[in-house]
């Protein structure tokens, strides 16, 4: 009888009621439930637990225990759908508190405390999904965010793709997307993509892989029913006349009557003039630029007390960013009409002294230069960008500006300024 009572009285040497629970769990000592997870060997794990410490967990254990149907409640729970590591982990969790779950176990654990309503829990697993989201898990974490209603996770990882697209379409994890999420995130406006094409061909890629996954010929038929609405959020219109004729259309995808469509609006003088997305939509395909793949970076200009006019002046800005960009746009204080000769724009690569001098589309009356061919800037290099023209100049003064945009931090100075502002999008990593 002595060591009866001994084996009884040993556990409650723990000095406070939350290290009693820690002793009581999965120790079998007062145990009133156990959990069963079979296995394909035949070697069954057995986990002892409290119903009462449970119940007060969980609204699901409470119901399961002490509700209208506890009195036919077998000693035995059998659970085939989560493995006895993670339910060691939630049980530990739901005893004292403590969290045990990793990068490889987290998911598993989400998917548990889901089920039983261990919503603290599931809090925990969010938070540690939003801090470990990179470029080889978003879109996978997109997924699981979306199928557990997290909100707050599936905004996060949307943001992260969305800056980092380039980077996440050559990315395997990509492909992991299911045909919700891929349209989900292609209409998002903020994709920050460098040019539209890279959206089509990632979700071509797309297609091509999931019918091969479920052993499928990727023809364009099949390829087309995968994608299904997701075609319509690819920007087709905004797609350039030659990339459109030598990518999309040889690809066979779209039907012949699509394709005229696009070609017609590509081609017609009000497309090729306007300053202004006027389009929504081109048949079903968006049609509208999407505002997070360019930029645009609003700098501090000079002064203008004591406005002179100048023979000639040439407003100039140092730039150096700490990632690759390309220089699409730029625009100017004043208005073209106070322009009195051609503008002439010269990037220069302050490290090697190279610079370009880019042809520039039509100066609009009003709205940002547009240049012809982007300039691509190389990252943690100065470069000094330079508008030549004949302006209204005011006081020289020395501007010393820093801002991060998109993740990219960027360094800006100036002895005389009149851009007021810079439009730019971000390169892929590997080039």
């Amino acid at each position: 009888m002595a060591d009866v009572a001994k084996s009884l009285t040993d556990w409650r040497q723990a000095n406070s009621a939350s290290g009693l629970l820690e002793q009581l769990c999965m120790s079998g000592t007062l145990a009133d439930i156990y959990f069963v997870f079979p296995s394909r060997e035949g070697m069954n794990d057995s986990l002892p637990a409290h119903k009462f410490v449970l119940a007060m967990r969980s609204p699901v254990f409470e119901n399961l225990f002490y509700g209208l149907t506890s009195e036919k409640q077998e000693p035995e729970v059998i659970v085939r759908d989560i493995r006895a590591t993670t339910f060691r982990i939630l049980l530990r969790y739901m005893y004292t508190d403590a969290v045990e779950f990793d990068g490889n176990t987290v998911l598993h654990v989400l998917y548990a405390a889901k089920k039983y309503g261990i919503d603290n829990l599931v809090y925990e697993c969010e938070h540690y999904l939003q801090s470990a989201v990179d470029v080889n898990n978003a879109c996978s974490m997109y997924n699981q965010a979306s199928f557990y209603d997290m909100d707050l996770l599936q905004a996060k990882c949307l943001d992260f793709i969305c800056m980092n697209a380039n980077d996440i379409f050559i990315n395997d994890d990509f492909l992991k997307l299911t045909p919700q999420a891929l349209q989900n995130i292609l209409q998002a406006g903020n994709l920050g993509v460098e040019e539209e094409l890279d959206v089509f061909k990632a979700a071509l890629k797309w297609s091509s892989h999931h019918c091969e996954k479920k052993g499928f010929e990727p023809t364009p038929k099949n390829q087309r029913a995968w994608l299904g609405e997701a075609l319509y959020r690819i920007r087709m219109p905004i797609i350039p006349v030659a990339d459109f004729t030598s990518h999309v259309v040889t690809s066979e995808i779209l039907s012949q009557e699509e394709q005229v469509d696009l070609y017609k609006h590509m081609t017609s003088y009000k497309y090729l003039n306007t300053d202004e997305d006027t389009v929504e939509k081109v048949g079903k395909f968006d049609a509208q630029h999407r505002p997070g793949s360019v930029f645009e970076l609003k700098l501090p200009v000079s002064g203008t007390d004591n406005i002179k006019k100048c023979l000639t002046a040439a407003c100039q800005i140092l730039i150096v960013a700490d990632k690759p960009l390309r220089l699409r746009k730029l625009s100017l204080l004043y208005s073209s009409q106070q322009y009195e000769q051609n503008i002439i724009v010269t990037v220069t690569n302050m490290k090697d002294k190279s610079f370009v001098r880019p042809r520039l589309e039509p100066v609009p009356m009003k709205g940002p230069i547009s240049l012809a061919e982007a300039v691509y800037l190389e990252a943690n290099t100065q470069y000094n960008v330079a508008v030549a023209c004949m302006i209204y100049r005011g006081d020289v003064k020395v501007l010393e500006f820093t801002d991060t945009q998109r993740g990219v931090l960027m360094n800006i100075s100036s002895v005389f300024n009149s851009i007021s502002s810079i439009h730019l999008s971000r390169v892929h990593a590997m080039q």
